[in-house]
């Protein structure tokens, strides 16, 4: 009886005598890789390396025709389960396993067991079962090294089903185009050895050819075939004689995209630029947005995607900030360059949500809109009448004649260094927008002068004037479009795009670009929200980030992002040290984001490049420094007070009196100090003389476009170019597009983060609540200017 099950279980499930126990057998047993067979059946270790969640359902052919369905599996990323059954052998069995990575992604470990459910009584494989075992060292993305053992289980006095395997899969182009596939296995380690050696080939994006033949000339030979969140394969084997054996082949249903061999589906992309911020957002109470560098990048992606067939930007609630916009624009001029038409929507109108829509071949405008198109404005804002009136008074001091972050509390009005720097600022995005809109809608100077004279058209008037093609509400773009491009469209949002680019299979940990997250006020400590200073940025936070990510498997090199108008200057020293740390393992490229100044440039200037925008505003190199005296404030609260100094200075950081002559003496000295160590460290990272940097530095603000020719910056570009740089100095393959991963990520509870939420409030209970200033520490603050 024994015997004829034993004979039974060969024949149905073809596998080797030394493979007896019940149950299917792979496509293609190659423990190095094990996602192929299923890791069920080839390497629990397998189940590390699985993308996310598939149902599988497995059948069975003779050589004649369909025989039957005999197995079903549900793996995801770190575990899974299958059950097999065949009525003939009266047998059903079931696996189920785990898999976890080790060691920086390196090597994946797995733990399976199988047990066997007959369906009649007192079979020899009742109430049996084994373990099995397995290890992937996947150290690069060349090598893959696999080893598994089954412990088998005794029946009728002999141990079934034991098994030692090896294999080694070699990728000779860094990529999945071509795999080499070498494997051993045997019931006793060592003895009688079975050897194979195995080919998979990828010709096309969704089609894998696969081979695989034993040293005793049995062969299997497949293709698979992969459809976008479904694939099919099927996988024949014979003998040397060219017998036919069987084949069988699985149907796979997943829920990540896989490849598509038919091709994604043509579409034009919809785009709302304006509602994504630095960071990620995201977590049980909140809806998932991804970052602006997410963001950008999916959008310079869709630009090069034969599948993407053109963009609609729809400017609802605003552009984003200036450098947002322009790197957005940049991106769809190479897209409309390249033959994609580009199509706008405005609904929200101003300089820079015109400035992005003058890119497209045509524009549509809501009815009850207008075109505000202004110009260049700036403000500055002035506290210290306020100051006076409550009794407050800004003892303060300031390096640099450009340096007016003091002087919004200490002057009633704007300096004419200030007016100066700022006008300069103006005049250059000023230009940019010009350059912009007469370019994109092919336009004269004249006419242009004549739009920024009157400024506001209603929706019949920019239309009249050529601002706008089209009147029309939103419900009704699909059709003009159509009506242009004399066909049909499909649109498609850019989540959905973005959910459906496919799962790139990759050994050992994955090589990508960090790109770390620096936005808003800099203060020491952990980053949050504040009522008064809104988001800050804190040092502990930031350096926590750049030092994990650097160390996170499989970077190449960091992007630092910053969108700062500075604050604290030990905080930004303490980030500078650390950037300069990690920049001695990686390459570290700064991207500047609409404000990199003071602060914000100083914890940029050792960066090994430095890309911003044209519309960025930069520099601020200056500092102050002082104190708030708020006696008048009490005394006009009716709280008076008595002072007991036991030497002449120990009322030094008092904010109950002013300076002493001496005192201010002293504190010149500090804010000098500072100031020449906030010139040398630039110096130092820029390679430019201290002379060179004090010239262009007294807390002058400039714009990109200026920054790049005074040297204060290297290129300009957005973050998306930032990143490119940072991959080529890593020496990456340039026919690769990078791969990012953004830090800050969003944690479980980041939707009761926000400055209003009550998580919010206790988590930022120890951030200074009304300015980022430690009694006697330099500032590195840039004044803050509203330009619109």
């Amino acid at each position: 009886m024994r015997q004829a099950l034993l004979a039974a279980t060969l024949v149905a499930t073809g596998v080797s005598a030394s493979l007896i126990a019940p149950g299917p057998w792979p496509e293609f047993d190659w423990v190095a890789m094990p996602e192929v067979g299923g890791p069920d059946l080839v390497n629990p270790a397998g189940y590390a390396e699985l993308p996310g969640p598939a149902l599988e359902v497995s059948f069975f052919t003779s050589d004649s025709s369909f025989e039957k369905i005999d197995r079903v599996a549900l793996h995801a990323s770190g575990g899974g389960w299958s059950g097999w059954w065949d009525d003939s052998q009266s047998m059903r069995r079931f696996s189920t396993g785990l898999g976890f990575r080790s060691f920086g992604e390196r090597l994946s470990l797995g733990l399976g067991y199988t047990w066997f459910d007959p369906t009649v009584a007192d079979h020899p494989w009742e109430d049996k079962g084994f373990f099995s075992f397995g290890l992937l060292a996947r150290p690069g993305r060349n090598v893959s090294v696999g080893i598994a053992h089954d412990l088998g289980t005794e029946v009728m006095g002999e141990t079934e089903g034991r098994r030692y395997a090896a294999g080694l899969g070699l990728r000779p182009f860094r990529t999945d185009l071509v795999t080499l596939l070498v494997n051993g296995s045997a019931e006793t380690v060592w003895e009688d050895a079975t050897y194979s050696f195995g080919l998979d080939l990828r010709p096309l994006p969704g089609l894998s050819v696969r081979a695989d033949v034993t040293d005793e000339g049995a062969f299997n030979a497949g293709l698979a075939l992969e459809f976008g969140m479904a694939g099919i394969s099927f996988a024949g084997s014979g003998t040397d004689d060219d017998a036919f054996t069987g084949s069988r082949g699985h149907l796979a249903i997943a829920a990540y995209p896989m490849e598509n061999l038919l091709g994604a589906p043509s579409r034009i992309l919809r785009l709302s630029p304006g509602e994504v911020g630095e960071e990620p957002e995201g977590g049980l109470f909140s809806e998932e947005r991804p970052s602006f560098t997410e963001f950008a990048s999916i959008v310079r992606t869709a630009a090069s995607d034969p599948s993407v067939e053109g963009f609609l930007v729809e400017i609802r609630h605003g552009p984003g900030n200036p450098a947002q916009a322009e790197e957005i624009r940049g991106i769809l001029e190479e897209a409309k360059s390249s033959g994609k038409p580009v199509f706008a929507y405005l609904e929200s109108t101003g300089n820079w949500s015109y400035y992005l829509a003058s890119v497209a071949d045509r524009i549509y405008m809501h009815p009850g809109s207008a075109v505000v198109l202004p110009g260049m404005s700036g403000t500055g804002y002035f506290a210290r009448g306020f100051l006076d009136k409550i009794g407050v008074y800004p003892d303060l001091l300031h390096i640099g004649e450009y340096k007016s972050a003091s002087d919004m509390l200490t002057r009633y009005d704007m300096s004419e260094a200030q007016r100066e720097a700022l006008h300069a600022v103006l005049e250059s995005c000023q230009s940019e927008l010009r350059t912009a809109v007469i370019q994109g809608r092919s336009m004269g100077e004249d006419d242009m002068n004549r739009i920024l004279e009157k400024a506001v058209f209603t929706s019949s008037a920019a239309l009249e004037h050529g601002l706008v093609d089209a009147i029309t509400y939103a419900d009704e773009v699909e059709e003009h479009i159509e009506e242009h491009l004399q066909r049909g469209v499909r649109l498609g949002s850019v989540e959905c795009y973005s959910a459906s680019l496919p799962v790139q299979e990759i050994w050992g940990p994955e090589p990508h670009v960090g790109v770390v997250v620096a936005t808003g006020v800099i203060v020491n400590g952990r980053s949050g929200h504040s009522p008064f200073l809104g988001t800050v940025m804190g040092s502990e936070t930031i350096c926590d980030l750049l030092r994990s990510a650097a160390a996170e498997p499989g970077v190449v090199a960091l992007v630092l992002r910053i969108d700062s108008g500075g604050g604290d200057g030990l905080a930004s020293e303490d980030m500078l040290h650390t950037l300069y740390s990690v920049r001695e393992r990686l390459p570290v490229v700064v991207s500047m984001g609409s404000v990199a100044g003071s602060g914000g440039y100083y914890m940029a200037c050792g960066a090994d490049e430095i890309f911003a925008d044209d519309l960025t505003i930069t520099g601020s190199i200056g500092v102050i420094l002082g104190k708030f005296v708020i006696s008048d404030l009490l005394s006009n609260l009716g709280i008076s007070h008595e002072s007991i100094d036991i030497s002449p200075s120990a009322g030094i950081g008092s904010m109950l009196r002013p300076y002493t002559q001496d005192e201010l003496e002293t504190m010149g000295e500090v804010i000098l100090g500072a100031y020449e160590d906030f010139v040398q460290d630039v110096a130092d990272g820029r390679g430019m003389t201290v002379r060179e940097v004090d010239r262009i530095a007294r807390g002058r603000i400039w714009s990109g476009t200026d920054a790049l020719e005074i040297g204060l910056v290297d290129e300009i570009g957005g973050v998306v170019d930032a990143v490119d740089r940072a991959w080529a100095l890593a020496e990456m393959p340039r026919s690769e597009q990078p791969v990012i991963r953004v830090y800050p990520e969003p944690g479980l509870f980041s939707g009761l983060g926000g400055p209003m939420g009550f998580l919010g409030i206790l988590r930022d209970a120890s951030v200074s609540d009304l300015v980022p200033m430690d009694q006697n520490s330099p500032l590195f603050l840039m004044a803050p200017v509203d330009i619109d």
